[in-house]
């Protein structure tokens, strides 16, 4: 049957409509903040054969594009003696999943006792069991420590709920009482679907309904083959870095290679970390689904059901952390490893087409669960809080500031109802300025936000990214930011050893978690930036003087905020892009000699670099010390100058706070210095003192410099120490990478 133009229109966008009432019925009746707040869930229509995407709503999360396709195929093969009103329930991540916590249904449609399609959705539930609140066990070695695994069964028959299987579920997690309503606003939103499809195959026939189906996703499949065209013949690498798992405390490369033949286009990870002890393994149904949310976003135009991944050829990366069997644990793949998967795409495809691309995203949901009792209402709780940080900067303008996370359109739930619903207080939620990295077109800014238990005990897990390497910056961008996670509690400030991802720690009354989100990639050469929108940001106070002057290379006339000397900003640039060029001092010699896979936090094992004959380790050591000596050739005052101001400042200042605000300013300003300076020994040592430092500022009301003296001189001491330690230890990949910077003349 030939359809015209106008009715294929009104029958896409009806399918759409279809998902989208769907998903709304789901929003407004589930009885969790994280659904009915947060709009984590999906909706989405499928083959009834294949199992093949038909339409998935506007309004559902973009990484369950893919993996609600490969679920329903699992029901699909599993299922027996399908009848109308049943309804499959299934959370196996294995089984076409992404974590426990993602709950799918799928209910067969029947239309006039014919089998037509199926339908199914996602929500994800704020507990599922397992070792700690909220499902987010970083630490977890096997699947079984992460929760309860449903392979699919029908929970209910013929539209009765199995009150055995219900039973079942509702003893092994927590917070049962509000499951019962998002199960049955989950069943409810697919009933909503089934009234909603069936009302249009009334008004224009299975048949019509059927032709446009196929006739929509043949239509995709040649959209998504005319954008594949645009990209030049070739292969193209990228990567990015996940972390660590939760449990060994190295990072997890993702090797991405893009190759467009053709009119297709293949993407290979087979060259990725292997797979990993901790939770940040992924399922292959997510791996899939983030490259398809991926092109999605370089793409937004072609339409989404599976005729867009027709014209796509993935190798399946077995043998990584990117195809995870059982029991391997995968609680981060869904919210953070995919983000890492589309980082890596989109550091490929940069190289490809850098008009159509961007820095790279704050690339993390920012997962943090806090589980504990409400003694004021004699009741248990799971609090689950999704923050947002800075976009890359992209060829038409800034990045947005605090932008929802790559895989998603979920949003952070108001304060005001998590402080409604929990026994905690939002101090601070506020704008992270000057977060986003530096470029032609900056990133956007993440955001920093301050929690306070006000009653009881908890604790509080995390399972977020990009705490140890901030957002890739593309074309000559700077990195944005990195996540900051401190907890300030009785007897001092705790940072998770793994920066981003911990579980279980123990938080009381009065206690408070500090989080501060990555801000965004940039784009192209900072100094290339216009100098009247870097004025512009300097009187919005997103940057002070100082830090445009360093970053963007703009000089602005004394005493007069925001007003540029455009003479003197002609001759710094000048001087600045000269001395890129040609650099000078020992720190930038060094940084220099540092070949890229040594400056980078090294991926994987690299090959271990030997200790060149002839050559003393002290002596290496000692001028490993010259160089951090020689700091004070990138920012106006060595640490060592920083504290011996701050312990003046204290003498001086006793009693009256007002005085230390300078010094305070100082070592504020040290911090992010000392990140930027990372690259000279490698992340992991001068990048995680300035983070550690950063972190702490976070916690501390202005003017309280003692506990930051003693933070600080304990930061420095270790920070030492490391680079001793890790120098001597040839495991070290940390160690290994500085010697190979200082020992290459």
């Amino acid at each position: 049957m030939s359809l015209d133009p106008v009715t294929l229109g009104v029958l896409q966008n009806g399918l759409q409509q279809v998902c989208n009432e769907m998903d709304l019925a789901f929003t407004r009746s589930a009885f969790s903040p994280v659904i009915s707040e947060a709009q984590d869930r999906s909706d989405g229509i499928y083959e009834w054969e294949s199992g093949a995407l038909i339409a998935q709503g506007e309004l559902g999360l973009p990484v369950f594009v893919g993996t609600m396709q490969f679920s329903t195929q699992a029901v699909i093969a599993r299922a027996k003696d399908v009848r109308p009103g049943d309804v499959f329930i299934v959370n196996d991540p294995y089984l076409g999943g992404t974590h426990l916590m993602d709950v799918r249904f799928v209910k067969p449609f029947f239309y006039r006792g014919e089998p037509f399609a199926w339908l199914a959705n996602t929500g994800h539930w704020p507990d599922i069991g397992g070792a700690v609140p909220g499902g987010f066990s970083a630490n977890a070695t096997e699947v079984e420590q992460e929760g309860l695994r449903l392979p699919p069964v029908k929970l209910f028959k013929e539209g009765v709920l199995d009150q055995e299987i219900f039973s079942i579920i509702l003893s092994n997690i927590r917070i049962a009482d509000q499951r019962i309503g998002d199960i049955k606003a989950q069943a409810a939103a697919l009933a909503v679907g089934e009234r909603r499809l069936a009302a249009m195959l009334d008004r224009y026939g299975r048949a019509t309904v059927a032709d446009a189906i196929k006739e929509l996703r043949a239509r995709a499949a040649r959209q998504m083959v005319a954008k594949i065209r645009t990209i030049p013949g070739g292969s193209y690498q990228g990567e990015a870095f996940v972390d660590s798992d939760g449990v060994v405390d190295e990072p997890l490369r993702i090797a991405m290679t893009v190759t467009r033949k053709g009119d297709r286009l293949a993407f290979d990870m087979t060259g990725s970390s292997p797979p990993c002890r901790g939770p940040m393994n992924s399922v292959i149904a997510t791996t899939k689904s983030s490259i398809y949310l991926a092109l999605k976003h370089v793409f937004p135009d072609v339409p989404i059901n599976a005729g867009m991944f027709e014209p796509i050829d993935i190798v399946e990366p077995e043998g990584t952390f990117l195809y995870a069997k059982y029991p391997r644990p995968v609680s981060g793949c869904a919210a953070e490893v995919s983000q890492r998967i589309a980082e890596a795409v989109f550091s490929a495809l940069t190289k490809a087409i850098p008009e159509r691309l961007f820095g790279a995203p704050a690339g993390t949901s920012g997962n943090l669960a806090i589980g504990g009792h409400d003694p004021a209402r004699d009741r248990s709780y799971v609090l689950y809080v999704i923050s947002g940080g800075g976009y890359g900067g992209h060829a038409g303008g800034d990045g947005l500031s605090n932008g929802c996370s790559t895989i998603g359109i979920s949003k952070t739930t108001p304060i005001e109802v998590i402080e409604q619903h929990y026994p905690v207080l939002f101090e601070d939620y506020s704008l992270r300025e000057g977060s986003g990295g530096a470029g032609r077109q900056r990133g956007g800014f993440g955001v920093n936000y301050r929690l306070r238990l006000r009653r009881g005990e908890a604790r509080a897990s995390m399972v977020m990214d990009h705490g140890r390497l901030g957002p890739q910056g593309a074309l000559g961008g700077i990195d944005g930011e990195p996540n900051l996670v401190a907890i300030e509690r009785e007897g001092g400030i705790y940072l998770p050893p793994h920066r981003s991802k911990d579980q279980g720690i123990l938080v009381k009354a009065g206690d408070l978690i500090a989080v501060s989100t990555p801000g965004g990639g940039g784009y192209g050469d900072p100094l290339d930036r216009d100098p009247e929108a870097v004025a512009a940001d300097v009187r919005a106070g997103y940057y002070e003087t100082r830090t445009a002057r360093r970053l963007f290379g703009v000089a602005f006339k004394p005493r007069r905020k925001g007003e540029i000397d455009q003479r003197a900003t002609n001759a710094l640039r000048a001087r600045l892009r000269k001395e890129r060029d040609r650099p000078k001092g020992r720190a930038a010699k060094a940084k220099a000699a540092t070949p890229p896979a040594a400056r980078a936090l090294p991926p994987g094992a690299p090959p271990r670099i030997e200790m060149p004959k002839g050559r003393d380790l002290d002596a290496i050591l000692a001028r490993a010390q010259a160089v951090v000596d020689s700091m004070a050739d990138e920012f106006p005052a060595t640490l060592r100058d920083y504290l011996v101001r701050m312990d003046a400042a204290i003498a001086a200042g006793e009693g009256a706070p007002d005085k230390a605000k300078a010094p305070l300013a100082d070592l504020k300003r040290c911090a992010h210095d000392l990140k930027g300076l990372a690259p000279t020994f490698g992340n992991h040592l001068v990048g995680r003192l300035g983070a550690a430092l950063n972190a702490l500022l976070l916690t501390l009301p202005e003017g309280d410099l003692a506990p930051v003296i003693m933070s600080a001189r304990r930061h420095v001491a270790a920070f030492h120490r490391a680079v001793e330690t890790d120098c001597r230890d040839p495991e070290s990949q940390e160690g290994q990478a500085i010697l190979a910077a200082l020992t290459s003349d």
